[in-house]
């Protein structure tokens, strides 16, 4: 088909649909309304219009949906656009037979429940069947569709009699969906993309061009419904409806100059200048209208009216369809963006009826009608300067950080047993609390204790796993089903408010579901399998037909299975490269923007390791220590550990220490590490593997009594070490570990066995401490001369 034909096929149905839209409201249900109510007209077409405009709202989302879930299956979208059509021209054919407000009211219902249908299929092809740098053309095409409608709709409406005019329009709607079916040649077979249709920004785009299509369309709808009256009631024409039908000719005549450049030139432009500079002509001519409403100059404002509406109607579709979140769900999002068609609607009649009804005189009604449309036009076209803005999140939020914090106090102290060994040391200016990585109990616990100490105001600034800021994150730390149902939350903007900021530490080896997140910030909600190879497919879909989208894996449905750790190798070309320079990009700047964050007075909490320890070993420190501690030259250690192999609540023992500058961060993170019974418990089991229970209990208290002046130990050992030690032993005696050799706990799921990782933790502290007390006595030997 060749492009030009079906840009024209998909504009046939839209210019019969704003055939009948253009005539149906402004000047055909009023006329009909007026046969029917001589003297409460203005007050029902005030309610027929909200009735129907709540319907107009209500069906397209639903159909939408429906729509594309059809599409899904590989069913065209053809068969609801009929559907719909017939609905509505057996609504047309019927109603000039109306002989009562009701059954107007119910006609006009099931005319507008159908084309409500119908436009809901119809507006989704655009995107399936024009690539992207077409939309501004076609949205152009589609804009003088809508111009020519109009005039054809009021033209009949304004010139013919009612009867003719409802039969005109349902034959024209006939033939415009004839036109769209023969010459618009949807995709064959489900649903697909050839590659990333648009770059996914954020969805307040979406809502800022919502709002400033509803205002843009709130004025418009404030003019356009009571425009008919507005020449009878005010200037006193003769024949209003002629009127409105010539005036609205010479505003459509501007439109027409505008339209189709300014729908060509917004594919090499932003489109969001011309919806603002659009706007103002609208503005003004409506200012004109309530200002200045001479006949002599009716016409002048009705092209300036027309010059700023064919602008907009030119990018009005291209603007929406750029915005759009999800175009796998185009028509759904297409039916939820209508809204702010159909809403002005709903409450613009009854502004409208309400301000004339109550007004003084008709021509100050109309004055103030008309002037609060000038407002809303003006409005709309500085809201849409907002789009493709990004504004920071909040940086902080102190209040919400010593709420959150009293709460995150309460829930440590009732579930886990926390312990601070020594003062917390204070500076003036920045501090870098450095702390090892076993559990995220440390993450809730570590910052709260620091904020506690800090002044109100004062910032502590932790870093966090990237995936903290994804969704998919809460089913991997929350108990199922709870998880699973909480899949789809993405606390990144509460987190970010608390103080929390991302570092990417699994830059190459990450969750299935976080790979695809990526992706889709970029690319929008592709199909699975665009972006992975054949294998994480079948993996994920598990054999099942229906096609899987990337949003999909972090639904209730396939979390469990896609948050299953893979390398990058997973993802297809070009969403591999992508990905490895995204992380590499974003290391670095997620780095800076930490950094650069920190001021006099805050708090950065820092686990360098960047991951849990799985033998209770000490890890690597990555690069971002070395920078952090240049920026930052206050530095205190947060040494913790686990008291696992005692019964009941977790145990964690926390020492903070100052660090000079002058020892190894590691050695001395290592050796201030706080001993526990589990530590003495291990040790002991480990050296002498052949002694009985009791003789263990022994020697364990015989090894605190000779090394408590060595080591840092938890303060219950200082209490009472016969009681805290012997419940240790016993918890291991009751376990498996004599058979299987291997003691496990389900809240370390990554440790294979408690023993061994004990014993780890008490070699690695007592080199660490005795190397750093070799070290203190070379540095504090005087050097002798030669």
């Amino acid at each position: 088909m060749h492009p030009k034909k079906e840009q024209w096929g998909l504009s046939a149905y839209w210019f019969s649909l704003n055939m009948e839209g253009a005539a149906l409201l402004t000047i055909l249900i009023p006329v009909t309304l007026v046969r029917l109510s001589r003297t409460g007209h203005i007050g029902e077409l005030a309610r027929l219009a909200s009735l129907a405009a709540i319907l107009a709202m209500m069906v397209p989302p639903i159909a939408g949906a429906y729509s594309d879930r059809q599409r899904r299956q590989g069913k065209p979208r053809k068969p609801m656009l009929w559907w719909g059509t017939t609905a509505n021209v057996v609504g047309l054919m019927i109603i000039p037979y109306a002989r009562s407000i009701t059954v107007l009211t119910l006609l006009f219902v099931l005319m507008i429940v159908g084309q409500s249908g119908a436009q809901s299929a119809y507006q989704a092809m655009m995107p399936e069947v024009l690539p992207q740098n077409q939309w501004g053309k076609a949205s152009g095409y589609m804009g003088l569709a809508s111009l020519l409608g109009t005039v054809a709709g009021l033209g009949f409406a304004g010139f013919s009699g009612t009867n003719v005019s409802y039969r005109a329009i349902a034959m024209v709607l006939v033939v415009g969906a004839l036109c769209t079916t023969v010459w618009v040649h949807e995709p064959k077979g489900p649903v697909t993309s050839t590659g990333p249709h648009v770059k996914v920004r954020n969805h307040r785009d979406f809502v800022r061009v919502f709002w400033a299509r509803f205002l843009v369309l709130l004025g418009q709808t404030f003019l356009m419904t009571f425009i008919l009256y507005f020449f009878r009631d005010v200037l006193h024409v003769s024949s209003p409806a002629t009127q409105t039908a010539m005036v609205a000719g010479l505003a459509l005549v501007g439109a027409a100059v505008s339209t189709v450049f300014m729908g060509r030139l917004s594919d090499r432009v932003s489109r969001k200048f011309i919806v603002f500079f659009a706007g103002l002509p609208m503005a003004i001519a409506a200012l004109g209208f309530g200002l200045d409403p001479r006949l002599s100059l009716v016409a002048l404002w009705a092209v300036l009216y027309g010059v700023g509406y064919g602008a907009f109607l030119s990018v009005d579709w291209a603007l929406g369809l750029e915005s759009i979140p999800d175009l796998a769900n185009v028509a759904r999002d297409l039916g939820v963006w209508g809204i702010a068609s159909n809403f002005p609607s709903v409450i613009a009649p009854a502004i409208g009826g309400w301000i004339l009804l109550h007004a003084a005189d008709p021509k100050s009604g109309y004055q103030i009608l008309f002037l609060l449309a000038s407002g809303t036009f003006f409005l709309g076209s500085v809201a849409v300067l907002l789009v493709g803005r990004r504004r920071p999140p909040k940086a902080w939020s102190p209040v919400l950080a010593w709420i959150v914090g009293v709460v995150v106090g309460i829930y440590v102290k009732l579930r886990y047993h926390v312990r601070v060994l020594g003062e917390i040391p204070a500076y003036y200016g920045a501090t870098l609390v450095v702390g090892n990585h076993g559990h995220d109990i440390e993450g809730m616990a570590i910052p709260e204790i620091l904020l506690k100490s800090r002044h109100f105001g004062d910032r502590v600034i932790s870093a966090g796993s990237q995936r903290l800021m994804e969704p998919g994150f809460l089913p991997t730390r929350m108990p199922w089903p709870w998880g699973r149902w909480l899949s789809r939350i993405n606390l990144g903007g509460l987190l970010w408010k608390l103080g929390v900021r991302p570092i990417e530490n699994e830059p190459l080896f990450r969750p299935i579901s976080s790979w695809g997140y990526t992706v889709f910030k970029s690319y929008g909600n592709l199909l699975i399998t665009e972006v992975f190879i054949q294998e994480v497919v079948d993996f994920l879909t598990q054999g099942q037909v229906p096609p899987m989208f990337l949003r999909d894996l972090w639904s209730p449905r396939y979390v469990a299975i896609a948050v299953t750790p893979r390398a990058v190798t997973i993802l297809k070309e070009p969403y591999r490269k992508f990905c490895k320079d995204e992380i590499r990009q974003r290391v670095r700047r997620q780095m800076d923007d930490i950094l650069s964050s920190v001021g006099p007075g805050d708090v950065l909490y820092l686990t360098p390791e960047g991951r849990y320890t799985e033998d209770g070993r000490l890890g690597r420190f990555r690069h971002f220590w070395y920078e952090a501690v240049e920026h930052i030259p206050n530095v205190v250690l947060a040494a913790t550990s686990y008291d696992l192999l005692r019964p009941g609540s977790l145990h964690m023992w926390i020492h903070f220490s100052a660090w000079n500058h002058h020892d190894e961060a590691s050695s001395v993170l290592t050796s201030i590490r706080p001993m526990t019974a589990s530590h003495l418990v291990a040790h002991v089991l480990k050296c002498c593997p052949a002694v009985s229970w009791d003789q263990a209990l022994e020697l364990a208290i015989q090894l605190w009594q000779e090394d408590k002046d060595k080591f840092i130990w938890a303060n219950d050992l200082k209490v009472d070490a016969n009681k805290v030690i012997g419940q240790a032993l016993s918890f291991v005696q009751s376990s498996t570990w004599e058979k299987t050799g291997a003691l496990g706990d389900a809240r370390f799921p990554y440790v294979a066995d408690l023993i061994t990782y004990y014993e780890n933790q008490w070699q690695e502290t007592e080199l660490a401490w005795r190397h750093l007390a070799v070290a203190r006595a070379v540095s504090a030997t005087p050097e002798v001369g030669l």
